[in-house]
């Protein structure tokens, strides 16, 4: 559910952005060299782009939406495994801390954070969103964790308003550019070698949408995998105040003429953060009670990918 604002400082902005300079700064700015640019060169670039001159200073003004995942919403998030981690228990994922978001002393450059920032990356409702953007392969084991809010989440969105109701035509013309420019660099698919692409989503967050966490848990931003799906990104230190564990479940993935189908082949709980988990079988009562949308069929495995068993 969104929350009404007061759209007149972005009227008043967007009546004095001139859309064809706007669009020649869109060029020039994705025409530099941002493998050699520092976070306050990209600011500046940025700043460049999206600022009208107005008595000789720079100004800028972003829409921003907000919205709340009610309380009981899934959030999911995955975990890949090595090959031959394939024996229960897991060598890598052990406890509840090992699919939480990662300690900073080894959180590594992201779409939204630095260098030893640690933010917890999940997609709201659809698993198989989290599945495409971590680019699992088919018949590959993964652990899918799945988190409950245990509260209403607020979020500020980022970039997924393409058309707003209470601007004219012009206006939304203009919107639009803005909006496509700041979709287009939110869902760069960035690889090996070119993680510095990183630092113009994190810096946009950061200068734009970046608001008091009085009243911001996290960000909810275009998805890579899914061009009509959206992530979300939960502030450090809101993920586990907003949010329970419900368990994991070790599972592979299927594509068939329909799509995607995921199968989880075994399930782990655990009551506390420090607690190793314990394994229960699809069709157990202990799944029953947790994940009872999980439909006990049989998969046609090949001989490479191993159903998990006891070490």
């Amino acid at each position: 559910m969104n929350k009404k604002i007061n759209m007149n400082p972005y009227k008043d902005y967007l009546a004095l952005v001139n859309v064809f300079e706007l669009l020649e700064k869109i060029s020039k700015f994705r025409n530099l060299n941002f493998r050699k640019m520092t976070y306050q060169d990209i600011s500046k670039a940025i700043l460049n782009v999206l600022s009208i001159d107005k008595n000789g200073i720079k100004k800028s003004c972003l829409f921003k939406s907000f919205g709340i995942y009610n309380k009981g919403t899934k959030f999911f998030r995955v975990r890949t495994l090595s090959t031959e981690d394939h024996c229960i228990p897991l060598k890598d994922i052990k406890i509840p801390k090992d699919v939480w978001n990662p300690p900073q002393s080894i959180a590594r450059l992201g779409r939204l954070n630095r260098e030893n920032e640690s933010l917890l990356y999940t997609s709201p409702n659809n698993p198989s969103i989290a599945i495409e953007e971590t680019k699992i392969k088919e018949n590959t084991n993964f652990v899918l964790a799945v988190f409950e809010a245990i509260d209403d989440i607020r979020v500020c969105n980022m970039a997924t308003t393409p058309t707003i109701e209470e601007l004219n035509e012009e206006e939304n013309l203009k919107h639009k550019i803005i909006n496509d420019f700041l979709v287009h660099e939110f869902i760069r698919d960035v690889g090996t070698g070119t993680e510095f692409l990183y630092k113009i989503s994190e810096t946009i967050m950061k200068d734009y949408y970046d608001l008091p966490h009085e009243v911001q848990d996290g960000w909810c931003y275009p998805s890579v995998a899914h061009k009509d799906s959206y992530n979300m990104c939960f502030r450090e230190n809101k993920a586990k105040e907003k949010l329970k564990l419900k368990g994991i479940q070790i599972a592979v993935k299927v594509n068939d003429d329909k799509g995607m189908k995921i199968y989880p082949k075994i399930i782990g709980l655990s009551n506390a953060d420090n607690e190793e988990f314990k394994y229960f079988k699809i069709g157990s009562n202990e799944q029953k009670k947790v994940f009872p949308e999980i439909i006990n069929e049989k998969l046609n495995l090949t001989d490479k990918d191993r159903l998990f068993s006891e070490s």
